[in-house]
């Protein structure tokens, strides 16, 4: 689905974009593009601005950058349009650039937890009332839905009318995908932490196909692989399913790498774990 960020009239004409120009060595209206073009991959690979999974040749891959290698994301750091403190590496000022794409997100989720509130499938009579799976709704003239839980029916219900026990089966789904590929293999045991996050990201409509993707695509990452200044590994299933911005940037990413051979590190892990899982 197609995003949207703000775009500052004063961007063709900014300090920074003319700096970018001179030290890459391209016109002022190309460096404009890649900045445009770069701007646009991150509303939809990362709508929060948080691009610190991603490394030089994948920053410059979504800016459609065909110079030298590595120079165009060097210039990106020097110019301050990407900003890095510790671990975390960012769009400069993308926040105030996405707000009103954020307050989009929050009417659109609000609009959703209205429907959520309504139980499909019932009819409502003359009255406007109706009674469905233990819930009992009332339509008032304002058009606002007051939900009372039946009393005589005390199964929890999810805001998308799921028990949390009915969506074991995805999440073992997920996590018998990502016991895979972690590195300690088949024996690992994710905590409730782990299961938490991955009901959050099913409840916001991510099917498990989805989720195992990021999990590829997080194991694809060379900056989640260890390829970053502290040399560490950052594959925690709980940072792939943290939030939905997550796990969007890593289905993205699987879908930049797809191809790309596993590390032999995590390629062994996987065979190891099949043959565990065989005997």
């Amino acid at each position: 689905m197609a995003s949207w960020f703000r775009l500052e009239t004063t961007l063709p004409d900014h300090p920074k974009l003319i700096k970018l120009a001179r030290i890459t060595g391209i016109s002022q209206m190309e460096a404009l593009g890649q900045i445009v073009t770069l701007f646009s991959r991150v509303s939809d690979c990362s709508p929060d601005g948080d691009i610190s999974s991603y490394d030089q040749d994948d920053i410059e891959i979504m800016a459609r950058w065909d110079g030298e290698r590595g120079s165009f994301f060097r210039a990106l750091i020097d110019v301050k349009f990407i900003d890095i403190e510790g671990e975390f590496m960012g769009i400069h000022g993308w926040m105030e650039r996405a707000e009103r794409h954020k307050a989009a997100l929050r009417k659109r989720k609000q609009r959703e937890k209205g429907k959520e509130a309504n139980v499909t499938g019932q009819s409502l009579d003359s009255h406007g009332t109706g009674r469905d799976n233990g819930v009992t709704v009332t339509e008032d003239v304002t058009g606002r839905d007051e939900t009372r839980r039946d009393e005589t029916k005390n199964k929890p219900m999810s805001s998308q009318g799921r028990t949390r026990r009915s969506y074991s089966e995805d999440v073992n789904k997920v996590l018998d995908h990502y016991k895979l590929y972690h590195p300690k293999g088949p024996g690992s045991r994710p905590g409730d932490k782990e299961k938490k996050a991955i009901i959050a990201r099913l409840k916001e409509g991510f099917p498990v196909e989805e989720l195992t993707e990021a999990i590829d695509g997080m194991h694809k990452t060379p900056h989640n692989l260890g390829q970053n200044e502290r040399n560490t590994q950052y594959l925690d299933l709980e940072l792939c399913m943290r939030n939905s911005a997550n796990v969007n940037r890593f289905i993205k990413n699987n879908s930049i790498h797809r191809g790309s051979p596993l590390s032999k590190e995590v390629q062994s892990t996987i065979n190891a774990a099949k043959e565990f899982l065989e005997e």
